[in-house]
């Protein structure tokens, strides 16, 4: 019997996404450096916002923040410290493009300039438009959640001067004990026990015309932007493999074939690439299934059989089985568990 495994990945973030840290850290009563040292994060990498550091450290400063504090809304506090100017030159491209869409889509193509992990995505049916912020399995925790949310929020709302208003603000976890954060932050209804960790809005919300934007300096912006791209080593097929994994799973279709197509590959090429950094597909998914569902029963209020059906099971007693062999327990019980234990995970049967 052992833990659940360890969070994998070998995403890369700037320091950036830990701006003022010390700070808010401090404002909570924790004291910032034991947790930085922890996480192997040397203080110099502060002096310069543009240094990359392993996601996994930041994600380690965001949990042993969190639970040492007894913050809820700590990754919002986080996200409320940054600005535009805090995203580097993407601050510039993003500013003045013509319409909010315009401005997600540029954001969603260039957002690995800044973070390699998190995925920021839009899905439009022509009514309802929805903006989702995805995570590989074990980094969309409360914290990092929050902030990938508000960042977003913040960012389309200063560019367009308050012009734009969601309908509503969606998170997978349980609400908090104290709203007041979020109702400072969002000036929408905050939704909890979500399928997805985002901003829902109209269609045509999307449309309206930024006030701010610039061609000329739009111009500038790609073109910085084009040189930095290339400085960037390119995602491994395992980290996009994850993602498309979690992308689909709510569909209960996420196949070796429908994944594969989503990365633009044949069941065959895909599973040749994985094979040769020593994993297969079935490996992934079955890893991400164990990520999420933790996650889902520790964080969330959502049943047991609703959580079967984000994880791909068409029924709860599937779901029931597979958790009991990976696990060794059943899922009602390990929230129970966790609960009560506030916070302590049971263990885990070893793969």
């Amino acid at each position: 019997m052992d833990r659940p495994k360890k969070i994998s990945g070998s995403g890369q973030s700037r320091t950036a996404s830990l701006y003022n840290y010390i700070e808010v850290a401090r404002f909570l009563g924790v004291d910032p450096y034991p947790i930085l040292k922890d996480a192997k994060i040397p203080i110099s990498a502060f002096a310069n916002p543009e240094t990359w550091i392993a996601s996994g450290s930041i994600l380690k400063v965001y949990l042993d923040t969190e639970r040492a504090s007894g913050c809820e809304h700590f990754g919002l506090l986080m996200a409320e410290c940054r600005s535009l100017s805090h995203m580097g030159p993407l601050s510039m491209l993003i500013q003045h493009q013509p319409t909010p869409r315009d401005i997600l889509f540029a954001f969603t193509e260039n957002w690995r300039l800044i973070n390699e992990t998190l995925i920021y995505r839009l899905e439009d049916d022509g009514e309802t438009a929805l903006i989702c912020a995805d995570f590989p399995p074990g980094y969309g925790v409360r914290s990092t959640a929050e902030a990938a949310v508000a960042i977003i929020y913040r960012a389309i709302n200063e560019i367009m001067a308050g012009r734009w208003l969601p309908e509503c603000i969606h998170f997978r976890h349980a609400p908090p004990k104290d709203l007041s954060a979020h109702l400072r932050i969002f000036r929408c209804p905050v939704q909890f026990d979500s399928d997805f960790d985002g901003i829902s809005c109209s269609s045509d919300a999307l449309d309206i015309e930024n006030p701010g934007k610039n061609p000329d300096m739009l111009r500038h912006a790609r073109r910085f932007l084009d040189i930095l791209a290339i400085e960037r080593p390119k995602s491994t097929v395992i980290d996009r493999t994850r993602h498309a994994i979690c992308l689909l799973l709510n569909s209960s279709d996420a196949s070796l074939e429908k994944v594969a197509d989503n990365l633009g590959r044949t069941a065959r090429q895909l599973q040749r690439e994985l094979d040769t950094h020593g994993t297969s597909f079935y490996d992934l998914l079955n890893e991400t299934r164990r990520e999420l569902a933790v996650r889902y029963i520790t964080t969330s209020g959502h049943s047991i059989l609703h959580i079967s059906e984000l994880l791909g099971y068409s029924t709860q007693s599937a779901f029931t089985r597979w958790f009991v062999s990976e696990f060794a327990i059943t899922p009602l019980k390990w929230r129970v568990a966790y609960q009560q234990e506030e916070g302590f995970l049971p263990s885990a049967a070893s793969n």
